[in-house]
């Protein structure tokens, strides 16, 4: 009937008997609720645990429940020794839905602090280690292990495979944890290829849904849209995601007919304003041989492999190596920026990209392709990249064909090697359709090496002609070759110096990510940081950034507990007295240094005062507070 019913569980529950499954390993454990009449009440495990569940059914939505409405499951322990095996059918004509250790589906219900080491394994679509599917529900506090796979005898096609959830939509989730293994290719005759589309870590296929606080270190593994924490993200929110695990897309014994289309270190593919938040990756991305070259639409990328209309990316760090074999758009941070695809900003990728593709290939230390309105900004990419068949490939970008849109990067750079086909540069391989490219405050070190015996101009820009762009401020290393005007060029040891940049007007200098030089960082080379705001015992935020001033305090070299800093200031302040000031957990302890500041570069050490992590730094002029160093 429709009345809401409680249920409290009290001990631990064994569903064996002496040493047999329950229903004798036949068809097992009968699920409760399910679409005619499904689970309405409450569910409160206690913490207790439930052992030993197995179920063997070919039919929908199965799991310890089937089908759960408006309802609250909480503090729910399900374990297994041996683990659970879920299997649905193993026959392609009649696979089912929904399938999960908890419940098949779950919709306007609350879930919460759930554990599960259980197996899962399907020849249906909407498989999660906990939860097939979830709708318009809110979930927190879960962790699933265990190996969730799905399998067959034909060339079966399958969608929503999740270490979590199959699918989940119109909802939230917090502090969601998988650390198990994902097999979407388990092949019951040994012979045949199953497509398993929309793969992830925690949810494989996810809209208009919110995941904070969200954690995958399982091994991923798929044919198409794979990610460390989403397959497929459409208007979805992702903040707080880390991705350990690795993420490998094909199978060594046998030939993916369709390919890997959207592989990525976190999400498969995101848009529709989709916003990944403060997250990183440091799994590596590995293609299994063989692969069809003759279906070459992949894209491949350290965080996402490919951002579609107004997607965001925002503090998201990648380090790790990405083996994308015969894949078509390869980036360190996305594969491809398609329709539109949105903005990185305050992001990275540091490692190795290894890309055998045997034309068209487009391979970028951030982004392998961007198609119409796009932006990097506050970002950098530090990459030894090895596509020797690759025909476009940069140190930023490897391709950009802006259209009718336009194309910014700023306060950008990278560095790190480069072995391409041909249409290599330090910053963008090449530019396609003439657009509108504008390029601010962004250096690369990148010196191509080109393997094709037709020559190509090395540059910042391969194509450089082509280019309709404001710039300012771009610099590349002299090694790279004659620079076009609009492209400044300098020594290594020139672009150390601090003084070069600030003349140009590089931001360093105000709250949040901006520009700093340290000598033991990036080479001693500019390099992007977050500054945080600290406040002084009255509450008062010590931050006062007067950018336009040109008066900066930057941390320079260290060396016996004594750390050497540098004062840059405009003329306008010349032969006025500044003052640096040590904040101790809020509080100013001691002037450390008062000096006159008659020159450009004004330097002074901290020699008389051992400094510790977390002191504080106050650069001030009279009155006014310019700026401030973190020490770490």
């Amino acid at each position: 009937d429709s009345k809401f019913v409680h249920f409290k569980q009290t001990a631990n529950i064994d569903l064996s008997k002496n040493g047999e499954v329950w229903n004798n390993y036949q068809s097992g454990w009968a699920p409760i609720g399910d679409r005619n009449k499904p689970f309405y009440g409450s569910y409160d495990g206690g913490g207790y645990t439930i052992n030993n569940l197995y179920i063997l059914r070919d039919e929908r939505e199965q799991g310890l429940f089937g089908v759960v409405r408006n309802s609250v499951l909480q503090n729910i322990k399900l374990v297994s020794d041996p683990q659970l095996i879920s299997v649905s059918s193993t026959s392609a004509a009649n696979y089912k839905y929904y399938f999960g250790a908890l419940a098949g589906s779950v919709s306007y219900s609350d879930i919460r602090n759930i554990e599960s080491n259980l197996n899962v394994a399907s020849a249906g679509s909407y498989v999660g280690g906990i939860i097939g599917g979830i709708d318009s529900s809110n979930v927190q506090n879960i962790k699933g292990s265990g190996t969730i796979s799905v399998i067959g005898n034909d060339a079966t096609y399958l969608s929503g495979i999740g270490g979590l959830f199959g699918e989940f939509s119109y909802g939230s989730g917090r502090n969601l944890e998988f650390n198990g293994e994902m097999k979407t290719a388990v092949f019951a005759d040994n012979t045949q290829f199953i497509n398993a589309e929309t793969v992830g870590g925690i949810v494989g296929n996810t809209y208009n849904a919110i995941l904070l606080d969200v954690k995958n270190s399982g091994t991923i593994q798929g044919s198409y849209r794979i990610g460390g924490i989403a397959g497929m993200g459409e208007s979805l929110l992702v903040k707080d995601a880390e991705n350990t695990g690795d993420i490998i897309f094909g199978y060594s014994d046998q030939l993916i007919p369709n390919n890997a289309y959207y592989v990525g270190g976190l999400i498969g593919q995101m848009y529709f304003s989709a916003n990944l938040i403060d997250a990183k990756s440091t799994g590596n991305i590995h293609m299994n041989e063989p692969f069809d070259p003759n279906y070459d639409n992949n894209y491949i990328g350290g965080a996402v492999g490919a951002i579609e209309e107004s997607a965001l990316l925002d503090n998201v760090h990648v380090k790790a190596t990405i083996d994308s074999g015969y894949s078509r758009y390869v980036g360190g941070i996305v594969g491809g920026s398609i329709s539109n695809g949105g903005t990185i900003q305050n992001s990275s990728f540091e490692g190795v990209i290894e890309n055998s593709y045997l034309e068209d290939t487009y391979v970028g230390g951030a982004v392998g392709y961007t198609e119409g309105q796009f932006e990097i900004l506050k970002s950098w990419a530090i990459a030894d990249i090895t596509a020797p068949n690759a025909n476009y490939a940069g140190g930023l970008i490897g391709f950009s064909n802006s259209g009718n849109g336009a194309v910014a990067i700023q306060d950008s750079f990278a560095r790190g090697q480069l072995l391409a086909g041909n249409h290599a540069a330090g910053l963008i391989g090449y530019t396609g359709t003439r657009g509108d490219h504008k390029i601010h405050n962004t250096y690369t070190t990148v010196v191509p090496t080109i393997t094709a015996t037709e020559e190509r101009v090395i540059d910042a820009f391969a194509n450089g002609v082509w280019l309709d762009y404001q710039s300012s401020s771009i610099y590349l290393e002299s090694e790279l070759g004659t620079s076009t005007t609009l492209v400044n060029s300098a020594t290594l040891e020139a672009m150390r110096n601090l003084s070069m940049f600030v003349d140009y007007g590089w931001e360093f200098a105000g709250e949040g990510w901006r520009w700093a030089i340290d000598s033991a960082e990036n080479d001693g080379l500019p390099r992007i940081i977050k500054f945080t705001a600290v406040t002084d015992s009255g509450g008062s935020s010590l931050e006062k950034s007067h950018s336009s001033e040109k008066m900066f305090l930057i941390a320079g070299s260290q060396k016996n507990n004594a750390r050497t800093y540098a004062i840059n200031v405009s003329s306008k302040y010349r032969n006025q007295v500044a003052k640096v000031n040590l904040y101790r957990e809020g509080k100013m302890i001691r002037t450390l240094i008062k000096t006159r500041l008659n020159q450009l570069g004004n330097k002074f050490a901290t020699k008389r005062f051992e400094l510790q992590s977390g002191d504080v730094l106050v650069l001030k002029v009279g009155k006014k507070r310019f700026d401030r160093v973190t020490i770490k």
